[in-house]
């Protein structure tokens, strides 16, 4: 094997890997069409004495919740955060499920 050759695969087996870890290290967003996000925060203050003073604790608790359902997965319901169809779907009854469609929500589905 000449050197240009092994030359070639060392550069692309670094482009490789540096693409891997960039994927790995930054967050790629799903690809799907309607993307929407809702965040709650939550801080609690926790205060509790400790010898010769106060000590004070605060706890931040942060969950985000999307909006939209792709396809199959759980859909709307009689809650307030239920979710909806992403564009192209419809929430319907899960088949099979004899539980009341407007109370527990469905599928989407085409």
């Amino acid at each position: 094997m000449n050197t240009n050759k092994i030359l070639v695969i060392l550069i692309a087996v670094l482009v490789v890997l540096g693409g891997a870890f960039y994927f790995m290290r930054n967050d790629v967003p799903d690809t799907m069409d309607n993307t929407d996000t809702t965040v709650n925060t939550n801080n609690n203050t926790d205060t509790s004495a400790s010898s010769g003073g106060v000590t004070t604790t605060t706890i931040s608790t942060t969950t985000t919740y999307s909006t939209f359902a792709g396809p199959g997965q759980h859909c709307g319901g009689n809650t307030a955060t239920a979710k909806t169809c992403i564009a192209g779907y419809q929430c319907k009854p899960e088949p099979g499920s004899k539980l009341p469609f407007g109370d527990v929500g469905g599928i989407c589905m085409k």
